[in-house]
């Protein structure tokens, strides 16, 4: 369902209207006036036009002199003040809105944004961010990405086992398709310790007490219920095995002794 329009323009009260018109003639004179004055001999000392709008404006009162920010609490301020880029204008008149949403809804947390003109000298932001999804472990340091796997930022310690763990290249992207499989099994979910992207075409699971599940590139769900099926020794997770290796669709193989799993762990895609 389509949101609000994300940029919006308070329309003035009443007793403003008279306001706007006055300032509007004067802005028109100042206009005229810069164009007269560039074309003069004394042209080095003529400020650009828009600083000359900027200035009339703030005479005017509509010079911008409040900022409201609401929504946001991973996003730093001075990052949303920077996106708005107030220096290329100091007018509520010239300042561009749409550019200025486009920059804020770039940066790293946030997934919407409105900005809304209240005139005479004031803007409102309201800011809707990203929900973390995983931790992805990078070579550079923990990362935390949403559902989408669009990395947000670092990951600091109070995420530690909040959030699933992935690692691998390519395993921001797959890993909402992988957490969608598991979530027919919650036990083995819990269980998950880390889940590992292997040449960004299939999954390794590692769970609590080290057991590693080998997942494969294709069928990953169909894998996940031979893994969880009921059996006369108990279920493979409930075993005390080193791996369980799902990549060939007509057997299982199991490894009980840690030094043979690693030997069986060699890519074999």
């Amino acid at each position: 369902m389509p949101g609000p329009a994300p940029f919006k323009r308070r329309a003035p009260a009443r007793g403003r209207a008279r306001h706007l018109a006055v300032f509007a003639a004067i802005l028109t004179g100042a206009c005229i006036f810069a164009v007269v004055t560039e074309g003069g001999r004394t042209t080095r000392s003529v400020r650009p036009l828009g600083e000359q709008i900027d200035d009339i404006a703030t005479i005017a009162g509509f010079g911008l002199r409040q900022i409201n920010l609401t929504g946001h609490r991973m996003t730093p301020d001075t990052a949303v003040f920077d996106a708005l880029e107030l220096s290329a204008a100091a007018s509520l008149l010239r300042f561009d809105g749409a550019a200025a949403l486009r920059r804020i809804e770039r940066l790293p947390w946030v997934e919407t944004a409105t900005i809304e003109r209240i005139f005479p000298d004031e803007i409102s932001i309201t800011l809707t961010e990203r929900k973390p999804y995983a931790v992805w472990r990078k070579p550079g340091g923990d990362v935390l990405i949403d559902e989408e796997g669009r990395e947000l930022g670092p990951a600091a310690r109070a995420h530690a086992g909040a959030l699933p763990v992935i690692a691998g290249d390519g395993a921001a992207l797959a890993a909402h398709a992988l957490f969608r499989n598991l979530e027919s099994y919650p036990e083995l979910r819990n269980r998950l310790v880390e889940a590992e992207r292997v040449a960004d075409r299939r999954w390794t699971l590692t769970l609590e007490r080290g057991m590693r599940i080998h997942l494969p590139a294709m069928n990953e769900a169909a894998a996940l219920v031979r893994l969880m099926a009921p059996r006369r020794g108990g279920r493979l997770i409930d075993r005390d095995l080193a791996l369980v290796d799902l990549r060939a669709e007509d057997r299982i193989i199991i490894r009980r002794d840690p030094a043979e799993s690693a030997s069986a762990a060699a890519p074999r895609y």
